[in-house]
């Protein structure tokens, strides 16, 4: 995972890592449900992997976000959610992918305020 130092939240296979922000809260979907009972409302289910972003001030670059797929006969199916306040101007770029060997089905969420 040192390859992509500078993503705000990066999965590969199962695994995953956090780079914390001023004014952002990045958690893992299933996290956020656990612990924030006010954003459970956004999400159809109880999510079992994926991000949660909750923008409270403008970020000073773009967010970054990867989740990627390296290792055969591995299925993901990631329920992203992505909360930005209102007035608050926000920059995000996704990007999900698969070696060819694996599945990767990304949902993305994105409520604003």
């Amino acid at each position: 995972m040192n390859d992509a130092k500078n993503v705000h939240y990066l999965q590969k296979d199962n695994d995953y890592r956090i780079i914390k922000e001023p004014g952002i809260l990045i958690l893992s979907s299933n996290e956020a449900y656990l612990t924030l009972p006010w954003c459970r409302k956004y999400f159809q289910k109880e999510p079992t992997e994926g991000y949660f972003i909750y923008i409270t001030k403008t970020p000073k670059k773009t967010l970054l976000t990867n989740t990627l797929i390296c290792s055969s006969n591995i299925v993901q199916s990631p329920t992203n959610l992505i909360i930005i306040e209102e007035n608050i101007s926000a920059k995000l770029y996704n990007t999900c992918a698969s070696t060819g060997l694996s599945t990767l089905f990304c949902t993305n969420f994105i409520r604003s305020f």
